[in-house]
């Protein structure tokens, strides 16, 4: 109790970051109280991150925001918790065929996994050797049908729970690559709060789309940092991530296909699938 008193006194009169947030305007008694009724309502369960609100990058190079429950904004504002950057997602029908709006046919939150109609053999599988998750296998040859995407896990002002931001394939690069530059001068993500923006860009085949851009905003303190880690260890065990979801089990049959099929799909050299993002809506 003293401690965590203690943190509240450096954290200030409510200038820091965090008092913008729930996590630093409740007491800690409180919010481990609302943690325990999530935990306890989700009986166990994790939540995946389609469960979660979803913020996504909209189509036909918007620059504008659409936020659930919330008015549309050029700037979101929040707190990385998590970037995971190995979903897949496979879809047998084009953007054109559809009009977008349909869910994956196949996709998989580890990169390693997919569930769904894709695969060697059409019930998933083994996304090494999927041929969808090949180069070559996209429209025209180019990319991969399957593409690789990405989600930012952002912490809200309002909320206790994390939003899920959608990362595109065309985004993915390039914010690890910003995240990759901020670590060599020091800047951790989960220390400060971050800014994120669309910018229209466009592709070698001329197609416009929207792409993410991260800017690093104001620093948390170290009260704040502890506070954040204290409450990010006790949310994140609630979201099924990369690197505790369960090992992969698969019947003995399908194993020993896939494993035959690993030295049959050489890796050539890395082109986009422009389809994909085209889905963003």
């Amino acid at each position: 109790m003293a401690k965590a008193q203690a943190l509240q006194t450096e954290q200030g009169n409510g200038t820091g970051v965090l008092s913008k947030y729930l996590v630093g305007q409740l007491s800690p008694e409180e919010l481990d109280f609302r943690i325990e009724a999530i935990t306890e309502n989700l009986q166990g369960a994790q939540r995946s991150l389609f469960d979660l609100d979803q913020i996504k990058v909209p189509g036909s190079a918007g620059t504008v925001w659409e936020v659930p429950n919330g008015d549309p904004t050029r700037e979101l504002s929040g707190i990385m918790l998590f970037l995971n950057g190995t979903l897949k997602q496979w879809y047998k029908q084009s953007f054109q065929e559809t009009g977008g709006g349909t869910p994956p046919d196949c996709r998989s939150e580890d990169g390693m996994y997919g569930v769904g109609s894709g695969g060697i053999d059409g019930k998933g599988g083994l996304c090494e050797v999927c041929p969808y998750n090949q180069f070559g296998s996209g429209r025209g040859g180019r990319g991969k049908a399957c593409s690789d995407r990405g989600a930012i896990l952002l912490l809200r002002p309002g909320s206790l729970m994390p939003t899920a931001v959608n990362v595109p394939t065309m985004s993915l690069k390039d914010l690890k690559n910003k995240l990759l530059k901020m670590g060599e001068e020091g800047i951790r993500y989960s220390r400060i709060e971050v800014k994120l923006t669309l910018q229209k860009d466009k592709s070698k085949d001329g197609i416009d789309y929207s792409k993410i851009v991260l800017t690093p905003a104001d620093k948390l303190t170290p009260a704040e940092v502890h506070q954040l880690q204290l409450y990010s260890d006790k949310i994140l065990p609630l979201i099924k991530l990369p690197d505790r979801l369960p090992p992969v089990t698969r019947p003995q049959g399908i194993a020993q296909r896939e494993t035959r099929q690993l030295s049959m799909h050489p890796q050539p050299t890395e082109d986009i699938n422009m389809d994909d993002d085209a889905r963003e809506e």
